[in-house]
Protein backbone atom coordinates (compact mmCIF):
# COMPACT_ATOMS: atom_id res chain seq x y z
CA UNK A 1 0.00 0.00 0.00
CA UNK A 2 1.31 3.18 -1.06
CA UNK A 3 1.25 6.62 1.08
CA UNK A 4 0.49 9.76 0.47
CA UNK A 5 2.86 12.18 0.34
CA UNK A 6 2.51 14.89 2.29
CA UNK A 7 2.44 18.12 0.92
CA UNK A 8 5.52 20.78 1.49
CA UNK A 9 4.76 24.14 2.36
CA UNK A 10 5.92 26.79 -0.31
CA UNK A 11 8.90 27.93 1.88
CA UNK A 12 10.31 24.29 2.91
CA UNK A 13 9.79 23.95 -1.24
CA UNK A 14 11.79 27.15 -1.93
CA UNK A 15 14.43 26.24 0.47
CA UNK A 16 15.00 22.90 -0.88
CA UNK A 17 15.47 24.68 -4.59
CA UNK A 18 17.77 27.39 -3.16
CA UNK A 19 19.84 24.78 -1.62
CA UNK A 20 20.43 22.54 -4.64
CA UNK A 21 20.95 25.48 -7.08
CA UNK A 22 23.65 26.66 -4.55
CA UNK A 23 25.31 22.95 -5.00
CA UNK A 24 25.31 23.06 -8.10
CA UNK A 25 26.48 26.57 -8.25
CA UNK A 26 29.53 25.86 -5.66
CA UNK A 27 30.13 22.43 -7.62
CA UNK A 28 30.67 24.07 -10.66
CA UNK A 29 32.55 26.83 -9.83
CA UNK A 30 34.70 25.23 -6.36
CA UNK A 31 38.45 25.37 -8.30
CA UNK A 32 37.80 29.11 -8.79
CA UNK A 33 37.02 30.09 -5.37
CA UNK A 34 39.89 27.79 -4.33
CA UNK A 35 41.93 29.77 -6.46
CA UNK A 36 40.98 33.16 -5.23
CA UNK A 37 40.89 31.98 -1.44
CA UNK A 38 44.47 30.78 -1.85
CA UNK A 39 45.56 34.20 -4.03
CA UNK A 40 44.09 36.18 -1.08
CA UNK A 41 45.65 33.82 1.85
CA UNK A 42 49.01 34.25 0.17
CA UNK A 43 48.84 38.05 -0.71
CA UNK A 44 48.32 38.18 3.29
CA UNK A 45 50.80 36.23 4.11
CA UNK A 46 53.28 38.03 1.85
CA UNK A 47 52.02 41.37 3.09
CA UNK A 48 52.22 40.23 6.75
CA UNK A 49 55.81 39.35 6.39
CA UNK A 50 56.56 42.30 4.38
CA UNK A 51 54.86 44.59 7.46
CA UNK A 52 56.70 42.28 10.07
CA UNK A 53 59.91 42.00 8.96
CA UNK A 54 60.81 44.49 5.94
CA UNK A 55 62.10 43.96 2.77
CA UNK A 56 65.24 42.28 2.74
CA UNK A 57 67.90 43.05 0.21
CA UNK A 58 71.05 43.04 1.98
CA UNK A 59 73.66 40.33 0.93
CA UNK A 60 75.95 38.64 3.91
CA UNK A 61 79.47 40.65 4.18
CA UNK A 62 82.13 40.09 6.97
CA UNK A 63 84.90 42.09 8.72
CA UNK A 64 87.38 41.43 11.22
CA UNK A 65 89.63 43.61 13.65
CA UNK A 66 92.63 41.13 15.95
CA UNK A 67 89.42 39.83 17.95
CA UNK A 68 86.27 39.23 16.17
CA UNK A 69 84.74 37.99 13.18
CA UNK A 70 81.63 40.51 12.12
CA UNK A 71 79.01 38.89 9.75
CA UNK A 72 76.39 40.96 8.52
CA UNK A 73 74.00 38.51 7.63
CA UNK A 74 71.08 40.69 6.32
CA UNK A 75 69.72 43.62 6.65
CA UNK A 76 66.23 45.75 6.12
CA UNK A 77 64.60 48.63 6.81
CA UNK A 78 60.81 48.92 8.48
CA UNK A 79 58.42 51.28 9.51
CA UNK A 80 58.45 49.79 13.08
CA UNK A 81 55.22 48.22 14.32
CA UNK A 82 52.75 48.51 16.94
CA UNK A 83 54.57 48.47 20.05
CA UNK A 84 57.75 50.27 18.27
CA UNK A 85 57.34 53.00 16.34
CA UNK A 86 60.27 55.81 15.00
CA UNK A 87 59.35 59.20 15.12
CA UNK A 88 57.97 60.90 12.23
CA UNK A 89 60.60 60.65 9.14
CA UNK A 90 62.78 58.00 10.75
CA UNK A 91 63.05 54.24 9.74
CA UNK A 92 64.07 51.61 11.60
CA UNK A 93 67.30 49.43 10.68
CA UNK A 94 67.26 45.72 11.89
CA UNK A 95 70.49 43.67 10.97
CA UNK A 96 71.03 40.38 11.95
CA UNK A 97 74.55 40.03 12.98
CA UNK A 98 77.40 37.51 14.01
CA UNK A 99 80.14 37.75 16.04
CA UNK A 100 82.52 35.33 15.91
CA UNK A 101 85.43 35.44 18.72
CA UNK A 102 88.70 34.81 17.15
CA UNK A 103 91.06 35.47 19.60
CA UNK A 104 92.42 33.52 22.70
CA UNK A 105 90.73 35.01 25.43
CA UNK A 106 87.36 35.73 26.19
CA UNK A 107 86.17 39.27 25.67
CA UNK A 108 82.86 41.30 26.25
CA UNK A 109 80.68 41.71 23.50
CA UNK A 110 78.06 44.58 24.46
CA UNK A 111 76.21 45.55 21.35
CA UNK A 112 74.56 48.96 23.06
CA UNK A 113 78.16 50.28 23.62
CA UNK A 114 79.94 48.44 21.04
CA UNK A 115 77.87 49.08 17.59
CA UNK A 116 75.99 51.84 15.53
CA UNK A 117 75.37 52.75 12.05
CA UNK A 118 76.42 55.13 10.08
CA UNK A 119 75.68 57.29 6.96
CA UNK A 120 77.18 58.58 4.16
CA UNK A 121 77.93 62.01 6.16
CA UNK A 122 79.42 60.25 8.98
CA UNK A 123 76.07 60.98 11.29
CA UNK A 124 75.98 57.74 13.80
CA UNK A 125 72.96 56.19 15.20
CA UNK A 126 72.97 54.45 18.72
CA UNK A 127 71.02 50.76 18.95
CA UNK A 128 67.88 51.59 19.48
CA UNK A 129 64.52 49.76 21.10
CA UNK A 130 62.48 47.45 18.31
CA UNK A 131 60.39 44.48 18.23
CA UNK A 132 63.16 41.69 17.08
CA UNK A 133 62.53 38.12 17.05
CA UNK A 134 66.49 37.15 18.25
CA UNK A 135 68.16 39.90 19.87
CA UNK A 136 71.98 40.14 20.64
CA UNK A 137 72.47 40.17 24.42
CA UNK A 138 75.34 41.44 26.29
CA UNK A 139 77.49 38.60 27.08
CA UNK A 140 80.58 37.26 27.17
CA UNK A 141 82.23 35.57 24.25
CA UNK A 142 84.90 32.39 24.87
CA UNK A 143 87.72 31.83 22.79
CA UNK A 144 86.14 30.34 19.30
CA UNK A 145 82.95 30.90 20.40
CA UNK A 146 80.32 32.81 18.07
CA UNK A 147 76.92 34.42 18.59
CA UNK A 148 74.67 36.45 16.89
CA UNK A 149 71.10 37.94 16.68
CA UNK A 150 69.11 40.99 15.76
CA UNK A 151 70.09 44.57 16.27
CA UNK A 152 68.17 47.93 15.54
CA UNK A 153 68.83 51.31 14.91
CA UNK A 154 66.39 54.18 13.88
CA UNK A 155 67.69 56.55 11.30
CA UNK A 156 66.52 59.47 9.12
CA UNK A 157 64.31 58.21 6.57
CA UNK A 158 66.25 59.23 3.49
CA UNK A 159 69.44 58.05 4.90
CA UNK A 160 71.94 56.84 2.18
CA UNK A 161 75.25 54.29 1.65
CA UNK A 162 74.59 53.13 5.71
CA UNK A 163 77.31 51.21 7.52
CA UNK A 164 77.44 49.01 10.75
CA UNK A 165 80.15 49.29 12.79
CA UNK A 166 81.82 47.47 15.87
CA UNK A 167 84.68 49.02 18.23
CA UNK A 168 86.33 46.38 20.65
CA UNK A 169 86.78 49.02 22.70
CA UNK A 170 87.33 52.94 22.25
CA UNK A 171 91.29 53.30 21.46
CA UNK A 172 90.31 50.81 18.48
CA UNK A 173 89.49 51.90 15.32
CA UNK A 174 86.01 51.19 14.18
CA UNK A 175 85.45 48.08 12.21
CA UNK A 176 82.57 48.87 9.88
CA UNK A 177 80.66 46.88 7.13
CA UNK A 178 77.99 48.23 4.07
CA UNK A 179 74.19 47.63 4.42
CA UNK A 180 73.19 47.34 0.91
CA UNK A 181 69.77 48.47 1.82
Amino acid sequence: MKTAKTPESAEAHAEKLQEQRLKRHYKRRWPIYAAVIFTIEAVLAIGAWTLIYGSIKHRPVTARNDDVKITVQNARITNGDATYKPGNGYRYVILNAQFLNISSDTIWLAPVVQTYVKDNANHQYELAPASVIDPLEANPLAAGQQRGGQLSYVVPAGSKDLSFCFIQNPKDTSVCLPLSL
